[in-house]
Protein backbone atom coordinates (compact mmCIF):
# COMPACT_ATOMS: atom_id res chain seq x y z
CA UNK A 1 0.00 0.00 0.00
CA UNK A 2 1.11 3.59 -0.23
CA UNK A 3 1.23 6.38 2.04
CA UNK A 4 -1.24 8.87 2.02
CA UNK A 5 -0.82 12.45 4.13
CA UNK A 6 -2.36 15.21 4.37
CA UNK A 7 -2.35 19.04 6.33
CA UNK A 8 -4.34 21.47 7.48
CA UNK A 9 -3.58 25.21 8.99
CA UNK A 10 -6.48 26.69 11.39
CA UNK A 11 -7.53 29.94 11.67
CA UNK A 12 -5.83 30.16 14.97
CA UNK A 13 -2.50 28.70 13.61
CA UNK A 14 -3.25 25.11 14.72
CA UNK A 15 -1.67 22.48 12.09
CA UNK A 16 -3.11 19.61 11.71
CA UNK A 17 -1.28 16.48 9.77
CA UNK A 18 -2.77 12.99 9.25
CA UNK A 19 -0.51 9.96 7.53
CA UNK A 20 -2.08 6.43 6.65
CA UNK A 21 -1.32 3.49 4.90
CA UNK A 22 -3.46 4.11 1.77
CA UNK A 23 -5.05 0.53 0.50
CA UNK A 24 -6.71 -0.03 -2.73
CA UNK A 25 -10.50 -1.62 -3.62
CA UNK A 26 -9.10 -4.06 -6.04
CA UNK A 27 -12.44 -5.46 -6.48
CA UNK A 28 -12.87 -6.69 -2.72
CA UNK A 29 -16.04 -5.54 -1.09
CA UNK A 30 -14.44 -2.83 1.74
CA UNK A 31 -17.07 -2.25 4.24
CA UNK A 32 -18.50 -5.37 5.78
CA UNK A 33 -16.07 -7.67 4.03
CA UNK A 34 -12.29 -6.48 4.29
CA UNK A 35 -13.32 -4.09 6.69
CA UNK A 36 -16.02 -5.94 8.63
CA UNK A 37 -18.40 -4.26 10.27
CA UNK A 38 -18.37 -3.09 14.13
CA UNK A 39 -14.48 -4.41 14.08
CA UNK A 40 -12.17 -1.31 14.94
CA UNK A 41 -10.07 -1.05 12.58
CA UNK A 42 -6.54 1.01 12.28
CA UNK A 43 -8.41 3.41 9.55
CA UNK A 44 -5.52 2.30 7.10
CA UNK A 45 -3.10 -0.41 6.07
CA UNK A 46 -0.14 -1.42 7.96
CA UNK A 47 0.83 0.68 11.21
CA UNK A 48 -1.98 2.69 12.50
CA UNK A 49 -2.71 5.82 10.92
CA UNK A 50 -1.33 8.95 12.86
CA UNK A 51 -2.88 11.93 13.50
CA UNK A 52 -0.41 15.23 14.54
CA UNK A 53 -2.01 18.23 16.35
CA UNK A 54 -0.30 21.41 17.02
CA UNK A 55 -2.31 23.28 19.47
CA UNK A 56 -5.24 22.36 21.42
CA UNK A 57 -8.45 21.55 19.54
CA UNK A 58 -11.93 20.03 19.96
CA UNK A 59 -12.24 16.18 18.18
CA UNK A 60 -15.95 15.95 17.55
CA UNK A 61 -16.42 17.89 20.58
CA UNK A 62 -13.84 16.44 22.98
CA UNK A 63 -10.75 18.73 24.10
CA UNK A 64 -7.32 16.98 22.67
CA UNK A 65 -3.95 18.49 23.60
CA UNK A 66 -1.25 19.13 21.74
CA UNK A 67 0.66 15.72 20.39
CA UNK A 68 0.45 12.92 17.76
CA UNK A 69 -2.05 10.55 18.24
CA UNK A 70 -3.43 7.28 16.65
CA UNK A 71 -6.40 6.94 14.31
CA UNK A 72 -9.01 3.91 14.91
CA UNK A 73 -12.05 3.75 13.96
CA UNK A 74 -15.30 1.30 14.32
CA UNK A 75 -17.68 1.06 11.28
CA UNK A 76 -21.39 0.43 11.43
CA UNK A 77 -23.71 0.55 8.49
CA UNK A 78 -25.27 3.50 9.56
CA UNK A 79 -22.76 5.30 12.14
CA UNK A 80 -19.46 5.01 12.59
CA UNK A 81 -16.96 5.66 15.86
CA UNK A 82 -13.57 7.30 15.51
CA UNK A 83 -10.90 7.00 18.08
CA UNK A 84 -8.01 9.42 18.63
CA UNK A 85 -5.43 7.00 20.78
CA UNK A 86 -2.61 7.87 22.52
CA UNK A 87 -0.24 4.64 21.55
CA UNK A 88 1.06 4.84 18.23
CA UNK A 89 2.95 2.51 16.16
CA UNK A 90 0.26 -0.40 16.12
CA UNK A 91 0.32 -2.93 13.24
CA UNK A 92 -3.05 -2.57 12.33
CA UNK A 93 -5.39 -3.23 15.21
CA UNK A 94 -3.38 -6.27 16.94
CA UNK A 95 -2.48 -3.68 19.26
CA UNK A 96 -5.40 -1.17 20.22
CA UNK A 97 -6.27 -0.73 23.40
CA UNK A 98 -9.34 1.58 24.33
CA UNK A 99 -8.39 2.54 27.74
CA UNK A 100 -5.22 4.95 25.79
CA UNK A 101 -8.13 6.45 23.79
CA UNK A 102 -7.99 10.51 24.53
CA UNK A 103 -11.54 11.18 22.49
CA UNK A 104 -13.97 9.33 20.51
CA UNK A 105 -16.26 10.91 17.64
CA UNK A 106 -19.57 9.10 16.11
CA UNK A 107 -20.33 10.23 12.38
CA UNK A 108 -23.05 9.15 10.11
CA UNK A 109 -21.42 7.83 6.55
CA UNK A 110 -22.28 8.90 3.18
CA UNK A 111 -23.16 7.10 0.24
CA UNK A 112 -20.96 8.43 -3.05
CA UNK A 113 -22.15 8.14 -6.18
CA UNK A 114 -18.82 7.38 -7.94
CA UNK A 115 -16.30 4.98 -5.89
CA UNK A 116 -12.73 6.17 -4.59
CA UNK A 117 -10.34 3.14 -5.18
CA UNK A 118 -7.68 4.64 -2.66
CA UNK A 119 -8.60 5.47 0.77
CA UNK A 120 -8.39 8.82 1.10
CA UNK A 121 -7.88 10.90 4.02
CA UNK A 122 -7.92 14.66 4.10
CA UNK A 123 -8.86 17.77 5.82
CA UNK A 124 -12.08 19.84 4.10
CA UNK A 125 -13.83 23.18 5.23
CA UNK A 126 -16.55 23.09 7.77
CA UNK A 127 -18.93 24.61 5.81
CA UNK A 128 -19.47 27.81 7.78
CA UNK A 129 -18.18 26.95 10.99
CA UNK A 130 -14.53 27.60 11.84
CA UNK A 131 -12.62 24.81 11.88
CA UNK A 132 -12.20 21.44 8.99
CA UNK A 133 -13.36 17.72 8.80
CA UNK A 134 -11.14 14.87 8.60
CA UNK A 135 -13.04 12.91 5.88
CA UNK A 136 -12.47 9.54 4.74
CA UNK A 137 -13.22 8.60 1.63
CA UNK A 138 -12.95 4.82 0.07
CA UNK A 139 -15.27 2.71 -2.04
CA UNK A 140 -18.55 4.25 -2.46
CA UNK A 141 -18.17 5.83 1.53
CA UNK A 142 -17.59 8.85 3.12
CA UNK A 143 -17.40 10.05 6.72
CA UNK A 144 -16.04 13.30 8.00
CA UNK A 145 -15.32 14.14 11.61
CA UNK A 146 -15.07 18.01 13.17
CA UNK A 147 -12.52 19.07 14.61
CA UNK A 148 -12.88 22.93 15.88
CA UNK A 149 -10.48 25.25 17.12
CA UNK A 150 -11.20 25.94 20.96
CA UNK A 151 -13.46 28.91 21.56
Amino acid sequence: SAVGRAGATLADGTYLSVVYGQPFVRGRVVFGGLVGWGAVWATGAHTSTEVAITRAVLFGGTRVEPGVYSLFSTPRPGRWTFHLNRALGMHLADDYDAALNVAEADAAPEALGEPVQALTLDFVPAGTEAGVDLRLRWDRTAVRVPIRPLP
